[in-house]
């Protein structure tokens, strides 16, 4: 039954790559609080950014002003462009909003 392979399917995940959903609902938050002074940081308008992580200009204009939450996929995306730009990675680090499980299951840092 689909129940059944849902729950194998959840067994099959090794402890050490979860991360919590709270863990994940504060990092969110966090990013979303800060969205537009690091579009502005990196100098890039929200239709290229939203461009460049495979979302619509009105999501992203709905996430950067509170109307929506996003998905664990679209912060994963933001983390990397804002991470991989000079102008924003430092900025990045300091608020904490990148995921230290991630980190430590990733890079062992």
């Amino acid at each position: 039954s689909r129940k059944q392979r849902y729950r194998t399917e959840i067994s099959m995940v090794n402890e050490n790559w979860k991360i919590s959903q709270n863990y994940k609902d504060t990092c969110i938050e966090l990013l979303s609080e800060n969205l537009a002074s690091f579009r502005a940081k990196a100098g890039i308008t929200q239709a290229e950014l939203a461009n460049l992580i495979g979302i619509s200009r009105q999501t992203y204009n709905a996430i950067e002003s509170g109307q929506r939450v996003m998905s664990w996929n679209t912060y994963l995306s933001l983390l990397l462009f804002f991470d991989t730009n000079n102008a924003t990675r430092s900025m990045l680090r300091s608020l904490n909003v990148y995921p230290k499980e991630l980190m430590i299951t990733m890079c062992g840092v």
